[in-house]
């Protein structure tokens, strides 16, 4: 399967970004993702001018709007996680009721509230849409932080994963 993210990365030009990402997801990859590639089924995903990469100083309104649209899109795959869970019809509780460690018995319902919880606990999965490489965050603050003091060196990476 294959998913989008946004990375975000401080660099001097849109060519240093992209070995920046490339450079720390190889030293990474391996968790949640196989391989990856930039841009990749989403190439051209900012438009022409910007295929993979947006510096935020030259792009802000643009930059924003992708930024928010992964943020609604990382809430959607959120709802839909719990959505799954609540569909299956067993409580937490009921979980761990019936809790046996003789025996390996994780359902899909299950398996989605995991999904949803490494999310919200600040892991960075196949569900989390973006993810800052320069403090290996899951939240926006330290991206937001940098905006405030050098924000022609901020860059959103568009990289297609593969899980």
């Amino acid at each position: 399967m294959h998913t989008v993210q946004l990375l975000f990365v401080e660099a001097n030009t849109h060519q240093e970004a992209v070995e920046i990402v490339d450079s720390k997801i190889n030293d990474w990859e391996g968790h949640w993702s196989d391989w990856h590639a930039i841009g990749g089924r989403w190439s051209g995903i900012f438009g022409e001018n910007h295929p993979d990469v947006i510096n935020y100083k030259n792009e802000p309104e643009l930059f924003e709007k992708h930024l928010n649209d992964f943020v609604e899109g990382r809430k959607k795959r959120l709802e839909e996680c719990l959505q799954r869970f609540e569909e299956g019809g067993k409580s937490l509780s009921q979980f761990v009721d019936t809790y046996n460690p003789e025996i390996f018995d994780i359902d899909m319902n299950l398996y989605s509230l995991k999904c949803m919880v490494k999310v919200l606990a600040g892991d960075w999965t196949y569900d989390s849409c973006f993810f800052d490489l320069e403090a290996y965050s899951e939240t926006l603050v330290p991206f937001r932080e940098r905006v405030a003091t050098r924000p022609e060196k901020q860059f959103v990476v568009a990289v297609d994963f593969h899980f």
